[in-house]
């Protein structure tokens, strides 16, 4: 890349730290709702297949209406401006409120159809207060820095601090809730336990980048002819930045393919290899490894382009889905004595296509980010707030439609069917009568042990195939529709950089009298320049061409 077509203006490593360490907290809380929250539910609250189904209906609906509503999130912060930035207001209440919620919907001692009730509103403020704090954290990044070395170390460590907090949920909840390490001995209480510990951290984190992060000054509230932008014209910067289209589209299948293995993997392992949460915890570990080959995207990205990297994560993905799917087939359906090397075996082989997949995330956000600027170039206007929202919008589209397919997966299997009756267990134990929890985990190992030998291969080629035709979506859309490659991105950085060097030119002007406004608006308005500073740079062109 050419250093000279692109910002000079360095990040610090106070606003580098400070941004992407606080994405630690806000992932564990993330995924202890978007992971785990329907695992919770379907062990401790004894549903019947109707509650479940108006469950999963419920989190489908409401993680739609709160994808809609992100853009329209991003457009209130586009218009925000206060002592201390654009940004962190909207992350403070975003963090307050949602981890309110999120104590309320583990903590409520309701189950059945009363839970259900709850359910409806909860998850539906858990979804608004989330999107306050997702999209103005999110939203942040491209304006620290439009250096483009700076922006890949940054989505880099924030990618890291956002895979830390996930990863540390996605071990320590499945190992604490369920089997012989379960805090309190049961399910219920454990549940309770991790999400006060989770939310704490949420808030510490969320506060760490409000007091650490400097925003840049703030430019005055974009207008069109002199007039504040309506929220409907913020809203047209998605639909006519022909390059944020593609990408949120390959990122929405991306979203979809992404999480089902995981969405699955708790149901299969239990089915499979008894109810122990430590197994659960040792193949999520394996596979959460892979958030450790982001460090070495910004030496990939020095050597290789974008689309060099997301061609490497495309073979990772499906050469590790296929292993899994065969070797998981080959070793069979039943639990045996000493099969811990099976499990392993077919961990690693998950967690190869986990690597692919993060790859290809970082080749996503990287691309979303330069978007920005590509909107600048075309519009004039950077919209960070609206075109970020987009993110997480895609992100919460996948989700409800993973639910959808793993809440019909489970019902196809009758998964809800067992899941119901550990439930009673968890709960008899909760209340103090069951005697101790060996009897309980005694009784519920009973109860798997009568699941059919069906349920957990036919869970695996869910998890396994379907990942791999919506992510191969995401591929071919991505490949044929965005062409913002790294060349292109140095010529819209300097072409924006020699529009602002003209546009101070004009101010100068202006203001020492040597240039007449009215004569320059009348020459806009006869050609093809979009601004003052653009005309005045094609005068000042036909000179130098005179002379």
């Amino acid at each position: 890349m050419s250093e000279n077509s692109v910002s000079t203006e360095r990040l610090s490593k106070r606003n580098l730290w400070g941004y992407s360490m606080g994405g630690i907290g806000r992932d564990m809380a993330y995924q202890l709702v978007n992971t785990y929250l329907l695992t919770f539910i379907l062990f401790t609250k004894e549903l019947t297949t109707a509650q479940f189904g108006s469950i999963s209906v419920i989190m489908i609906l409401c993680r739609i209406f709160d994808g809609c509503n992100d853009p329209f999130m991003g457009s209130l912060i586009e218009i925000t401006r206060t002592k201390i930035g654009k940004f962190k207001p909207w992350i403070l209440a975003g963090v307050i409120t949602n981890v309110a919620v999120i104590m309320a919907l583990f903590w409520v001692p309701l189950t059945g159809k009363n839970y259900v009730i709850f359910f409806v509103f909860g998850y539906l403020l858990w979804g608004i207060t989330y999107t306050m704090n997702d999209i103005s954290y999110w939203g942040m990044m491209p304006s620290l820095t439009s250096n483009p070395q700076d922006r890949n170390n940054l989505a880099t460590l924030a990618n890291i601090g956002a895979g830390i907090g996930a990863a540390l949920a996605i071990v320590s909840i499945p190992f604490f809730t369920a089997g012989k390490f379960t805090i309190g001995g049961n399910a219920v209480t454990a549940y309770g336990v991790i999400s006060a510990v989770v939310c704490a951290l949420f808030i510490a984190c969320q506060i760490m980048t409000v007091l650490v992060v400097k925003e840049k000054p703030l430019p005055p509230v974009a207008t069109v002819n002199g007039e504040k932008r309506t929220l409907k014209e913020m809203f047209k910067v998605i639909f006519h930045n022909d390059q944020l289209k593609p990408v949120m589209i390959s990122m929405l299948f991306y979203s979809v393919g992404s999480a089902i293995m995981m969405g699955l993997s708790t149901y299969w392992i239990y089915f499979r290899f008894g109810y122990q949460g430590f197994l659960v915890t040792l193949f999520t570990v394996l596979s959460g490894i892979s958030a450790v080959i982001i460090v070495f995207y910004p030496m990939l990205s020095k050597k290789h382009s974008r689309r060099w990297i997301a061609k490497l994560s495309m073979g990772m993905i499906f050469t590790g889905y296929t292993l899994l799917l065969v070797l998981g087939l080959i070793t069979g359906a039943t639990k045996v004595s000493g099969s811990i090397g099976i499990f392993v075996m077919l961990a690693l082989c998950g967690a190869f296509a986990s690597f692919g997949q993060t790859l290809f995330y970082q080749v996503l956000t990287i691309s979303v980010a330069n978007t920005v600027e590509y909107n600048e170039y075309t519009t004039g206007l950077r919209d960070e707030g609206v075109i970020f929202a987009c993110r997480p919008f895609t992100t919460k589209l996948g989700s409800a439609i993973c639910v959808g397919i793993t809440s019909a997966t489970l019902m196809i299997l009758g998964v809800n069917n067992v899941t119901k009756k550990i439930a009673e267990q968890e709960n008899l134990m909760n209340m103090g009568i069951t005697a101790s929890e060996e009897i309980k985990l005694a009784k519920i190992n009973e109860i798997i042990a009568g699941v059919s030998p069906s349920v957990p291969q036919w869970l695996i080629v869910a998890m396994t195939v379907l990942p791999q035709l919506i992510l191969a979506v995401s591929f071919i859309v991505y490949f044929k529709k965005y062409n913002i490659s790294e060349e292109r991105y140095d010529e819209i950085c300097a072409e924006i950089a020699k529009r602002k060097l003209a546009a101070e030119v004009v101010e100068e002007s202006l203001t020492d009298g040597s240039a007449d406004v009215a004569e320059l608006n009348a020459d806009v308005s006869s050609s093809d320049a979009v601004t003052l500073a653009d005309e005045l740079e094609k005068e000042v062109a036909s000179d130098e061409g005179k002379a």
